[in-house]
């Protein structure tokens, strides 16, 4: 199925419709999903909506629930394009045709969002033309990265889960290239610490992963300063400990244990 997208000075539309573009299309688009660390030679990872890998390890994904499409005028002048779709409806054979805008080049972004809003994957901006002779599929590659680990408690290789403990607490501080810490969290959650009397293994994904380019070949990941905490059932924490971690988009990041210390963090 395709989906129509139109623009004018006025309003914005879009409608479904089938078979070839539309007679006032200016461009079609679709994309696909790669997680790999595009920032190395790495092997693809594709994925689909689903955004389930090939060998699913840890807990599921999330899916793709849409694709924003955000199409602008570079001079700010003429009116664009800025909508969300379905992932279905223009994942691979699947086309989206843009409709309705003035014939000239313009800036194109697209990003795959799960549910919640988070972007998983993104392309651009790239510089399109848009004159009715488009036809592309682009490929979004990942905008997050995931970490795994075990957390260890005062250096206890054992990981014993401690007695009170119900819950993991993490938090990830964005830090800049001087390796100042912002004061509010990029991403933060809470899951179960233990399993079977031992410290759970962790997994935490949708780490936005913004690489800065070095030079023409070398990217530098993004860096955070992450807190982890083992909290009671009253959230009074137990144990905490914190350490700078540097996150690549896909789930190529080096991950080693954190080890944790009595009482709150300073």
């Amino acid at each position: 199925m395709r989906q129509l997208v139109c623009a004018s000075i006025l309003s914005l539309c879009w409608s479904c419709g089938g078979g070839s573009a539309s007679s006032n299309s200016v461009g079609e688009v679709s994309w696909t999903l790669d997680y790999r660390d595009w920032t190395k030679d790495t092997q693809a990872d594709a994925r689909d909506c689903s955004n389930t890998p090939a060998t699913q390890v840890g807990p599921t994904y999330s899916a793709i629930d849409q694709v924003h499409i955000l199409v602008e005028d570079p001079e700010g002048q003429v009116p664009g394009i800025d909508r969300e779709f379905d992932c279905a409806s223009g994942y691979d054979s699947a086309w989206v045709d843009l409709v309705g805008l003035v014939h000239q080049d313009y800036e194109l972004t697209l990003e795959a969002k799960s549910a919640s809003g988070a972007i998983l994957y993104k392309h651009g901006p790239s510089v399109v033309t848009l004159d009715g002779s488009l036809d592309e599929t682009f490929t979004l590659q990942a905008a997050t990265g995931e970490l795994r680990f075990f957390p260890m408690v005062n250096s206890d290789s054992s990981f014993a889960c401690p007695s009170g403990v119900e819950n993991l607490r993490y938090s990830f501080y964005a830090m800049d290239e001087a390796s100042s810490v912002a004061e509010e969290a990029t991403l933060t959650g809470t899951m179960a610490a233990c399993a079977n009397g031992i410290l759970d293994e962790i997994y935490i994904r949708e780490i936005p992963s913004e690489p800065k380019s070095s030079n023409e070949t070398a990217y530098l990941p993004s860096s955070y300063k992450m807190v982890i905490e083992l909290v009671n059932s009253s959230e009074t924490v137990l144990y905490c400990g914190s350490s700078t971690r540097f996150i690549s988009p896909g789930d190529s990041n080096l991950s080693q244990n954190e080890n944790l210390s009595s009482g709150a963090c300073p």
